[in-house]
């Protein structure tokens, strides 16, 4: 059953009941949202037990520009709330961080005057409401913020690229030019830029950052550093990128890391004083790109290197500590499952070792966003293509109780061995001199974003697991 809601928003639920489940708080749930085209779940925090937070990207449906989403939902069906932000141009959110004040802050993409991605950084309370926008394009160069942290001086730390334009000419000819930069942006807790920096040792590489933590030293970044094909067409290659820098700026220690092909950092996380780093490898493992779970120690000394795959294409970019003694990671996979791709969760002890490995998905595409714990209950966002039009996503919440054995009727078991390649990983030192400073430049005001509220009850439309 699908209700018309305002702005022609449409949900649907699907509520998957446990059989012998005594607490309605034990039940996992299944549902998607969205409206005729393009929504795409990508963030998930739960606020509590009963109430989870979604941000994601949904669509103007007579514009056709993108739109940021913030909804709140229970896990029994009902929407709290669902505001969109947007306008007469594009945006995509890329990550938020859960603020002090229990609000967020987002780190997304407007495509200023639709001719590239800026960064755009909104400050949201807990209900959605815009506090403040601030836009970075560092002087008309295209800027984007792929991860974002509040500091503990209560000001934000991002990290992504950015891509310096030039012009090239002679006597003959004119041509535009793009130079790719890991880029480090620091701000105060009202978004106003205090300093900026970038990364890279040559025109014909690039460099991005995908992951920032704060340290006792200042700030990890992680991401990836490679070689652009040249005129011949060699294949490309990457490698893992570890960048420290102290609180105000400066260059510590930064280290290369991978194989023969291409690595990349997607996500990282510190337990027990060691950095667990995850992403995708072709330079080892069984097919075409394979997961990966690497531990590291605080200054990039690799303790073990491991991938998880199969023929096709795997890739991971959530990584959460599930328990003391476990972790999950999550991402997709093309190997397993039932459909083009299903996404996939993993979970391993702190040695990379395998306790359990699940594909989620449906006979057409799925993937993942994000996922989250909380109580030892699991929640996962992302995207699914609708059967209506292959043009068409719905995003989705999947919440089930991390020890549950009943979940295996919308979970598929994959059949995965963790690899160990430790001693094909080299380690590269990178030199102080390829970071440098993005010039000062004056600020561009942010577009203004509009909200609609809508406020309704999901219905329930199919029961599984009878």
């Amino acid at each position: 059953m699908i209700i018309n809601l305002n702005k022609r928003l449409f949900f649907i639920i699907i509520i998957i009941v446990l059989p012998n489940f005594v607490k309605a708080q034990e039940q996992s749930t299944y549902f998607t949202f969205g409206n005729e085209r393009m929504d795409r779940g990508k963030l998930v925090y739960p606020q509590n037990s009963n109430s989870v937070m979604i941000a994601g990207e949904t669509e103007n449906l007579n514009s056709l520009n993108k739109l940021l989403f913030l909804t709140s939902v229970t896990t029994e069906g009902n929407v709290n709330w669902y505001k969109t932000y947007g306008g007469n141009i594009s945006y995509a959110v890329n990550d938020w961080s859960i603020t002090n004040d229990g609000g967020f802050i987002l780190s997304a993409e407007q495509y200023y005057l639709n001719d590239r991605e800026t960064l755009y950084l909104m400050k949201l309370d807990n209900e959605g409401n815009v506090q403040w926008t601030k836009l970075f394009d560092e002087g008309g160069n295209e800027v984007e913020g792929l991860s974002i942290a509040q500091t503990k001086d209560e000001g934000y730390i991002v990290t992504g690229l950015i891509k310096l334009r030039s012009t090239v000419s002679d006597v003959f000819f004119a041509m535009k030019q793009e130079k790719q930069y890991m880029y480090i942006l620091k701000t105060d807790k009202n978004g106003n830029k205090e300093w900026s920096k970038k990364f890279n040792y040559d025109a014909g590489s690039l460099a991005t950052g995908s992951k920032v933590l704060e340290t006792e030293n200042g700030y990890l970044i992680g991401g990836v550093i490679g070689i652009v094909a040249g005129e011949k067409e060699e294949e490309k290659s990457s490698d893992m990128l570890l960048l420290q820098i102290n609180f105000k700026g400066d260059f510590l220690w930064a280290k290369r890391i991978g194989g023969n092909k291409n690595e990349n950092i997607k996500n990282m996380l510190f337990i027990d004083n060691d950095l667990f780093v995850i992403g995708a490898t072709t330079s080892f493992g069984e097919g075409k790109a394979d997961a990966y779970l690497a531990r590291l120690t605080v200054r990039g000394e690799v303790k073990w290197f491991k991938t998880y795959g199969g023929t096709g294409h795997e890739n991971m970019s959530s990584i959460i500590k599930a328990n003391e003694n476990e972790l999950l990671i999550a991402g997709e996979t093309q190997s397993f499952g039932n459909g083009i791709y299903d996404a996939l969760i993993i979970a391993t002890d702190k040695n990379g070792e395998i306790t359990a490995s699940e594909t989620f998905g449906l006979d057409k595409h799925v993937e993942m966003g994000a996922v989250a714990i909380k109580d030892s209950k699991i929640y996962m966002t992302g995207f699914s293509f609708t059967s209506t039009t292959q043009k068409s996503t719905q995003a989705y919440l999947l919440s089930y109780n991390f020890n549950d054995k009943n979940k295996k009727c919308f979970f598929k078991t994959a059949q995965i061995i963790a690899k160990n390649h430790t001693s094909g990983i080299a380690i590269k030192e990178l030199n102080k001199q390829m970071l440098t400073d993005v010039a000062p430049l004056a600020e561009k005001s942010a577009l203004t974003v509009y909200s609609t509220v809508v406020q309704n009850k999901i219905i329930i439309t199919e029961t599984f697991c009878k």
